[in-house]
């Protein structure tokens, strides 16, 4: 069957209006406003009712933010002014109408001043518009505003806390999703942690319900199914505790995708049932649609063939009162009427609409299945040549994918570590202007020495213990260095090991062509350009510079101990002091994991140690 069939529902939700709705409190704040004179106070109960009516009513959201605009510009209110533009940047921003959202997120931005929740609040409407553009750079920059900000807080104001628990919580998410959507699956996790452990703080169970499903997405992309399964397990009962009827649906439709995964099949089974009963019931016609054609997945694989027919006929007749032309029903037609009633021509309709949607849509990895598939069915047809031009379409894309799968998870180490150094060199810049600050305390006081004898004895007393905290944060210094010395050689590691993985893959792709092809030059020589970036020295001699900064005289020691050890046995041992696997070290030195052990083997013998003796051991004591 198509892979898609099965994926879990991928609905990816931002939380930036962060309030949780009630009508009992809409109500009596229209009461209010209804009685309010023209003043300040009556352009912040419009700033809250449009908030308030945002996701619901955003018409009435759009009336409320203009309003509070005329206002404020009447009694001269530049604060009311600012927070009006940001409810119109949101109010487009869902409309995606985003060059109007721009265009009232600027204005809001040169009327703040020392509003600091509203700053939180456009950074993040700046983030979001950017975000859609697919312009992840501009919106990291703004993200990164609201990350320094709240670094810098005065963390002893309980209000202000308050305050940054609700703004960070979506900044956090929205990072999380911009990672996401490029793959980066374990930065975007960490991200996602951090905005639910702030919405829990803060309270707030919709979006925490939100941020659980995110995460359920995030652990199944990096196989954590089990983990997955509960996220969306908390997901649902949050969903249902706040009324949102089509996020119910989505995580009990995550939720089966992992069961039928997990091959727990009745539980998926009975899950799918009450599923679709829902959607049915809260009039979800396109939820309906989805789920039924699982549900023909679901029979297909039992080899219910009517069943699998009737769902899947029932979920087209749904998406065609929808107009929508859905790709992986049409994959999954093909493949019924194609591997189950042998209707070749029905098979080939399908199959073919299939691929049009998706060219449409560039979706390369439904496309390449599909023309998988319809290669199949033209050999079996006797339609050699057609189908040799689908195999041929179908190898192109398979080895894209390959190719920008492996692109992204270096790209993924790439980001990790730049992240990690943005971050270390943040608390370095601290600790440095705490010391600088410290000496500037130190050397008013000398100063004050000059005027007073008697101060003498207290002031030197301040001084040594001034000079002890100095002492202590200059060793935290030093040991955050140490850290992010640590940090670069590990993912120089890595990176050394998956930039010769992925050269190796390349390297047999060409040597298999290269037997299937007439010319053998060309591959000949990509083959002999891949050996020698495989055993290029200089990528070693970098990794053993950040190697001895973090462990200083390790190869004196080492020799000196063991004086019959060769430089390849010094390789060896400082992979193993790294503690990294054998995979990872074979990678690294270009062998098998057979050579691996024999190097062992051999090291093992040189050094003299006994059966019972364990070399790592002996290792990481150096």
């Amino acid at each position: 069957m198509n892979k898609k069939s099965s994926i879990i529902c991928m609905l990816l939700f931002f939380c930036i209006n962060v309030y949780a709705q009630k009508q009992s409190d809409l109500d009596s704040l229209i009461q209010v406003y209804n009685v309010q004179k023209d003043d300040a106070a009556k352009v912040e109960t419009m700033h809250v009712i449009s908030r308030l009516e945002l996701n619901n009513k955003p018409e009435i959201a759009r009336k409320y933010a203009e309003e509070m605009i005329m206002l404020s510009q009447k009694i001269n209110y530049p604060v009311g002014l600012a927070k009006g533009y940001n409810n119109l940047g949101f109010y487009f921003g869902a409309k995606t109408s985003l060059d109007s959202a721009l265009i009232y997120a600027k204005k809001a931005k040169s009327l703040l001043t020392k509003n600091i929740p509203e700053h939180l609040r456009n950074n993040l409407l700046h983030g979001d518009i950017y975000w859609r553009k697919k312009e992840y750079d501009s919106s990291f920059y703004y993200l990164d505003k609201n990350i320094n900000l709240y670094k810098n807080r005065d963390s002893s104001s309980t209000k202000q806390n308050e305050q940054f628990k609700k703004w960070m919580g979506g900044t956090y998410n929205m990072i999380g999703l911009i990672y996401m959507g490029t793959d980066k699956y374990l930065l975007a996790l960490k991200n996602e942690l951090k905005a639910l452990k702030l919405f829990k703080e803060f309270g707030e169970t919709y979006y925490t319900a939100v941020i659980y499903n995110n995460m359920g997405i995030l652990e199944s992309e990096l196989g954590n199914y089990k983990q997955s399964l509960m996220y969306y397990e908390e997901a649902e009962k949050l969903f249902r505790l706040n009324g949102k009827n089509m996020m119910v649906l989505t995580a009990m439709m995550n939720q089966m995708g992992i069961l039928t995964f997990l091959k727990e099949t009745n539980k998926a089974f009975e899950l799918h049932k009450e599923t679709i009963r829902l959607a049915q019931k809260f009039g979800e016609k396109l939820t309906e649609a989805q789920l039924l054609s699982s549900l023909g997945n679901t029979y297909f694989d039992l080899k219910k063939n009517n069943e699998a027919k009737t769902s899947y006929l029932r979920a087209l007749k749904l998406y065609e009162t929808l107009n929508i032309e859905d790709v992986v029903l049409y994959s999954n037609l093909g493949n019924y009427y194609f591997l189950r009633e042998k209707d070749l021509d029905s098979a080939l309709h399908y199959y073919s609409k299939a691929i049009k949607v998706a060219e449409a849509q560039h979706d390369i990895s439904t496309l390449s299945e599909v023309y998988d598939s319809r290669h199949d069915l033209y050999k079996q047809n006797g339609e050699y040549k057609k189908g040799l031009e689908d195999y041929e379409i179908y190898t192109k894309l398979k080895d894209s994918m390959f190719n920008e799968a492996k692109s992204k998870q270096i790209e993924e180490l790439r980001a990790t570590y730049d992240t990690e150094r943005k971050e270390q060199q943040i608390e370095t810049q601290k600790k440095e202007i705490d010391l600088l600050n410290i000496k500037e305390k130190i050397s008013s006081m000398q100063r004050l020495l000059l005027f007073s004898c008697l101060l003498i004895a207290l002031t030197g007393v301040y001084v040594f213990y001034q000079r002890s905290k100095i002492n202590k944060i200059a060793k935290e210094k030093a040991e955050i260095d140490l850290e992010y010395k640590s940090k670069e050689l590990t993912t120089h590691a890595l990176h050394l090991a998956k930039k010769n993985e992925v050269l190796n893959k390349v390297k047999e792709k060409a040597q298999f062509f290269k037997t299937n092809s007439n010319d053998n030059s060309g591959y000949q020589k990509l083959i002999q350009t891949i050996n020698f970036d495989i055993q290029d020295d200089n990528s070693w001699e970098n990794f053993s510079k950040y190697f001895g900064a973090v462990h200083k005289d390790f190869n004196e020691k080492a020799q000196q101990q063991f004086p019959n050890i060769t430089s390849n046995d010094l390789r060896l041992m400082a992979l193993m002091k790294m503690n990294l696997s054998s995979k990872e070290i074979a990678n690294i030195l270009n062998i098998s994991g057979d050579g691996v052990k024999k190097a062992r083997h051999r090291l093992r013998k040189k050094i003299g140690l006994e059966p019972t003796d364990s070399l790592e051991a002996i290792i990481i004591t150096l």
